[in-house]
């Protein structure tokens, strides 16, 4: 009986010890936090609206464009959201019906084969042990929201996915000098550049300085494999712009790129009251990023970035791209939470580097702590266990504990409200934000009151997913007016009024959100031309529906 136990002992310390089944069971447990409850958290908007009702005009039309009553619109999420998102969701819409929680399944996959990926780039740097830890806090981290935007038909989560598989790659490419592995490396961070654009700016912007640190610093010879990378991203960009220029005709391409360029100049540029916001959002209102152990990270990485090895060499692209992508936020971009994801997720590495090699000091040490700590106890009045080494071993069990603890607190937060929670998280003891309760009533009082050739004008998009009536919606082009009157203090004299109606000539307005936030159709227009028929939902979250007199 008693060999029969023991027996038994070895067998579970061996599961346990398992790297293979730990991993397994971490995985299943990411899978549950994309998947579970998909379909209605979180709240659908109009960004997903936007994409998702681009690939549903490719799917039932063959058009790559947005279906509106009067034609289709070429700009917006065809410059937001690559090729690589859209047509994976097509193909699926094709097969599977157009749907929410059919477009999510396409998303969620990316973001699960995203952390997949950010697992690979751990183990690649820092070891088994150090890469677990670095998924747990990039899942749990609040600035980064990797649930929450893994869980939407969105272009930063798959973008983050193609780069770290393009950086793995060239990693390997490194050690290898194999070229093949540095044009797939160029082929895969081009696929996360036309997915995104920002990744334009920053891979060529890493890539350069990069190239610069080589010959100057590190003499690691591979300069030549980052000028290749380069080459084969850049002609990834070509031919995605050239193949818009065939599509779209020259004359439309030029219109958007002319859209494209005011949207740019009203997202950027340099002001303080929003350098304060992007400040505020990393250090308070989203919770600390990383609990302020993102400072030492950083500093403990770039030191290990100064070995001048092959090591050094490759740690040093990931540095150089997050430091690169958060300054950035902080100092150039709108501080919107999307555009921080993809540096404060890869910092999420630099962290567990610095946590995994605290812990693992403390336990090459745990013997001199606990006689130290046991002599305390004993002897209160010898001081001589408040030895420095004491309290530096003290000060270590209380931050890994600590930390450890506040990662543990925001993981079942996020459970609780991006994956379980269906109603909405309460923000106080009266009010909540909706997941799907609002869209889906609003869905069908249009299936039951709505003639389904009435055209339907709203910004809120998502709508279009959710029913399958005839919508039209401003041009994507209004975001730089309504940014530049919210970041840089422009006019509000944008809202459409009796000139857009005459023009479009809409049975119904739908106000959601976003239109009621940033004041996109003139209100006076609607109460003097319009009934309010009716109200769904709550506070902002909630949709008037207006119908125009004209078409009673």
């Amino acid at each position: 009986m008693l060999k029969t136990s023991k027996q038994v002992a070895k067998w579970i310390l061996r599961i346990v010890e398992c790297k293979r089944v730990f991993a397994g069971v971490l995985f299943s447990f990411v899978a549950f936090l994309l998947f579970y409850n998909l379909g209605c958290n979180p709240r659908p908007w109009h960004d997903e609206g936007a994409a998702l009702s681009l690939a549903k005009t490719l799917a039932e039309e063959g058009v790559y464009a947005v279906g509106t009553s009067e034609g289709y619109q070429t700009f917006g999420p065809v410059q937001s959201v690559g090729p690589t998102v859209v047509l994976p969701v097509a193909l699926y819409f094709r097969f599977a019906g157009v749907g929410l929680l059919q477009g999510r399944i396409i998303a969620a996959s990316y973001a699960l084969l995203t952390v997949f990926l950010f697992y690979l780039c751990g183990l690649k740097l820092f070891g088994w042990r150090a890469s677990v830890i670095a998924v747990i806090m990039l899942l749990a981290s609040p600035t980064v929201n990797f649930v929450l935007f893994g869980r939407q038909a969105l272009g930063e989560v798959p973008a983050l996915g193609f780069f770290l598989a393009g950086w793995l790659t060239w990693a390997r490419g490194v050690h290898t000098r194999r070229i093949w592995l540095y044009l797939l490396a160029g082929l895969l961070i081009g696929a996360a550049m036309i997915t995104k654009t920002q990744y334009v700016i920053m891979s060529f912007g890493t890539g350069a300085t990069l190239i610069l640190l080589d010959l100057l610093y590190y003499r690691q010879k591979n300069f030549g494999g980052l000028v290749l990378i380069g080459l084969v991203a850049s002609i990834c960009v070509v031919i995605w712009w050239g193949w818009q220029v065939a599509y779209f005709g020259l004359d439309t391409f030029q219109e958007n790129v002319s859209k494209l360029g005011q949207l740019a100049q009203s997202t950027t540029g340099f002001r303080l009251s929003m350098t304060l916001d992007a400040l505020q959002y990393l250090l308070g209102s989203s919770g600390p990023v990383y609990y302020f152990w993102i400072f030492p990270a950083v500093l403990y990485v770039g030191i290990l970035c100064a070995k001048r090895n092959e090591n050094g060499f490759i740690l040093a692209f990931l540095l150089l791209f997050s430091c690169f992508w958060l300054a950035y936020y902080i100092l150039w971009i709108i501080p919107w939470p999307h555009y921080v994801l993809a540096p404060v997720a890869i910092m999420a590495l630099f962290v567990a580097k610095l946590y995994n090699d605290m812990l693992s000091a403390f336990i090459s040490s745990r013997r001199d702590f606990g006689r130290d700590l046991w002599k305390m106890v004993s002897q209160p009045k010898n001081l001589s266990p408040f030895t420095p080494q004491f309290l530096a071993y003290l000060g270590t069990l209380v931050a890994l504990i600590t930390m450890g603890l506040l990662v543990i607190n925001q993981m079942q937060k996020i459970i609780r409200t991006d994956v379980l929670d269906t109603i909405g998280e309460p923000i106080n003891v009266v009010r909540a934000i909706p997941q799907m309760q609002y869209p889906s009533q609003v869905a069908a009082f249009l299936e039951e009151n709505v003639d389904k050739n009435a055209v339907i004008e709203t910004w809120e998009r998502e709508l279009s997913i959710l029913t399958d009536h005839r919508y039209h919606f401003p041009d994507q082009s209004l975001l730089a007016q309504t940014h530049a009157a919210v970041y840089h203090g422009g006019p509000r004299d944008y809202s459409l009024g009796a000139d857009y109606f005459d023009r479009v000539r809409p049975s119904y307005v739908v106000i959601g959100f976003y239109g009621r936030l940033n004041q996109i159709y003139d209100l006076d227009f609607l109460t003097r031309h319009s009934t309010l028929i009716a109200t769904i939902g709550q506070d902002e979250w909630r949709y008037d529906i207006y119908k125009l007199l004209e078409a009673e």
